[in-house]
């Protein structure tokens, strides 16, 4: 399994859990199954069917195939204890205190659909879970409960801005652009093939963004086929511009928005190249899930003196943004 160092993702149960769980529910009731690898402000790892900040984890290259997993939220990582327990230590006290914190992640064996997480100390140690939540697992894998997926944070969901002469521009609300952050909407790339091929798919309107005749841009609510293309782009990298151009497969031109000072709209251009102004250049920013709701601020606040502020707006690191072209988690 290959990482950019840095890449952030979900640490969950396996699709094969999933789907018996599913089997399950169809017949009697059950509550959901915990899925996520949670850590807390104390470093407690818990299981959890939450998909926010404190479920995110940054696994960083050590070299020789080994790898940290460190919480994206708090300084913590997950260690292998010296008595064979699952549990987070600050980072870089892992050493001193006997414990590893190194690991190694290999593709889930025959029968299984997943990965692996295994300690870089002691190869038959693996990182499981069960009734009783994270623990280590000495034996070979046991239904599945040593066997997780891997899923990017945020889900390739973007916003789209505009880097051009008139300052930086959001796609949204549809179909316009706009300089306000907040109102940029949330754009999934689709990929299609592994020649930068994409889909743009609107999250809040449920539709693709489609290339239409006389350089309009709209949004249909389900892919056209195959055989007309207009949902379909090309995305490709243009370093020097600091961004990423989408180029109808179609028509074979820009996306990019009109020149109105009022109310700029998104258009495609009528030339094969982009222009000097930049219009056609978008940066492809992650969409990345929220630390903790208001209300568990609020509970937070009134139950510890613990400060959470920090933990809300803690700087991280995107690296390989879908490897070059919109790809799903390892």
């Amino acid at each position: 399994v290959e990482f950019v160092s840095g890449e952030l993702c979900f640490l969950s149960s396996s699709d094969d859990e999933e789907e018996e769980e599913d089997v399950q529910q169809q017949h009697q009731q059950l509550q959901p199954r915990k899925k996520q690898v949670r850590c807390d402000l104390m470093g407690k790892l818990t299981l959890t069917n939450d998909k926010r900040g404190w479920e995110v984890w940054r696994f960083v290259e050590m070299g020789g195939g080994k790898l940290r997993i460190v919480s994206w939220m708090h300084p913590f990582c997950i260690v292998c204890t010296r008595d064979g327990k699952a549990s987070t230590i600050t980072i870089g006290k892992a050493e001193e205190a006997g414990h590893c914190d190194e690991w190694t992640i290999e593709k889930a064996p025959e029968g299984y659909t997943g990965v692996v997480v295994r300690s870089a100390g002691t190869a038959r140690k693996v990182l499981s879970r069960g009734e009783g939540g994270i623990f280590i697992m000495t034996q070979e894998l046991d239904g599945g409960n040593g066997v997780w997926r891997l899923d990017a944070a945020h889900s390739q969901t973007y916003t789209l801005t505009s880097s051009g002469r008139a300052g930086d521009r959001s796609m949204g609300p549809f179909p316009y652009v706009t300089e306000n952050a907040k109102q940029s909407d949330h754009i999934a790339l689709q990929q299609v093939d592994d020649e930068g091929t994409v889909r743009l798919y609107h999250k809040s309107l449920g539709r693709y963004l489609r290339a239409c005749a006389g350089c309009e841009v709209r949004c249909d609510p389900t892919p056209p086929d195959d055989a007309d293309a207009s949902d379909l782009w090309k995305m490709e990298q243009r370093p020097a511009d600091g961004g990423y151009t989408f180029s109808s497969k179609l028509h074979g031109e820009f996306l990019a928005y009109t020149a109105d000072e009022v109310n700029p709209k998104l258009c495609t251009t009528v030339s094969s190249s982009p222009s000097d102004d930049g219009r056609e250049v978008w940066r492809v920013d992650p969409i990345l899930p929220r630390a903790v709701s208001s209300a568990k601020i609020k509970t937070f606040a009134l139950g510890t003196s613990i400060a959470v502020g920090t933990t809300v707006a803690m700087p991280f690191l995107m690296a390989g943004m879908l490897a070059g072209g919109p790809a799903g988690g390892a």
